[in-house]
């Protein structure tokens, strides 16, 4: 960390030389933040997730969907691998730090029926977990209803 001073007119009062400081961040576990429903239809529907990684990697979302009557419904893991490893790598993502915003995209069907029925008025609520190589996230739970 390299300090810059600078007074409100714009007069630069940073030292020549000014002292640096050095921070170690270690590796830890991704952090969730806040996840929400995005787009929501009879039989579709969307999660945004929001957290931040210090060591700028994701290996998956887990999601635990449960209905209305508190049952599980289903559990699904997107693997976030290739796109972690893509985002992170570019030079735009360096701005962000280990900050990242995923929306996945969920398409639910009534196996053996052709019925437009009002699939998400069955979910309750769905959570969500991030995980690295450094470990499991906080979990965060989203409510349908």
């Amino acid at each position: 960390i390299t300090p810059a001073f600078q007074t409100v007119s714009g007069l630069d009062l940073t030292p020549t030389n000014p002292v640096t400081a050095s921070v170690v961040i270690p590796p830890l576990a991704p952090v969730l933040l806040t996840a929400r429903i995005g787009t929501l239809t009879a039989t579709t529907f969307s999660v945004i997730v929001n957290g931040y990684t210090t060591a700028r990697s994701l290996q998956s979302l887990s999601f635990t969907l449960t209905g209305t009557s508190k049952q599980t419904l289903g559990q699904t893991t997107v693997d976030l691998s290739a796109a972690s490893t893509v985002w992170f790598a570019t030079a735009s993502s360096a701005a962000f730090g280990g900050q990242f915003s995923v929306e996945v995209p969920f398409s639910l069907v009534q196996p053996g029926s052709s019925s437009t029925t009002n699939l998400t008025a069955l979910i309750y609520s769905i959570a969500v977990q991030a995980a690295s190589a450094q470990g499991t996230s906080n979990t965060l739970q989203v409510l349908l209803q």
